[in-house]
């Protein structure tokens, strides 16, 4: 077993890992609506690389969002 799997496996064993997993699920960046009257084109793309880092870490560490 790699060291990560078995990293993995110590957290997901510890009590307070459902409470953290729950935590990290709300922290899922949004990505608005694209809004042409207000131009919040920047907002937007600011917001998808956020979730788009936050969605790879999850990836990493197990982590099912959906």
């Amino acid at each position: 077993m790699k060291a990560r799997d078995e990293y993995l496996l110590h957290m997901k064993s510890h009590p307070f890992y459902e409470m953290f997993l729950a935590e990290v699920k709300k922290a899922r960046p949004p990505i608005p609506e694209y809004d042409h009257d207000a131009d919040n084109t920047d907002k937007w793309k600011s917001l998808s690389a956020q979730r788009r880092g936050y969605d790879l870490c999850c990836i990493i560490f197990g982590i099912k969002l959906e």
